[in-house]
């Protein structure tokens, strides 16, 4: 997820948001950005388990990066409840580290 999330940023607008849309039906997580001087990029990622309602939320990459950064596991668990609540990180095996990010208004 660090090497998607640094490749689309580049990518990215001026408010360094990137698009994440959360598809539990097909079983993937779509990120995205997009800037009219720069471009778009798109990638898909595949995660191990996926489940809940359907949502597309936006996120300052930079800040998501230093989350998923301070997680010293290879697998992290992204708690989201809405596209204008915060979400939550943290460790798969050790919660006692959590990240709370806010999102950007698409």
């Amino acid at each position: 997820m660090i090497e998607a999330v640094k490749i689309v940023g580049l990518f990215s607008g001026r408010i360094n948001d990137v698009v994440f849309d959360f598809n539990p039906s097909k079983k993937e997580i779509v990120i995205e950005a997009q800037d009219p001087s720069l471009g778009k990029s798109h990638t898909i990622l595949i995660p191990e388990d996926i489940n809940g309602d359907p949502l597309k939320i936006s996120f300052n990459h930079y800040f998501l990066l230093d989350g998923l950064y301070s997680i010293k596991e290879d697998e992290v668990i992204i708690k989201l409840n809405k596209e204008i609540n915060p979400g939550l990180i943290h460790g798969k095996s050790d919660d006692s580290f959590s990240y709370i990010l806010m999102p950007i208004k698409i």
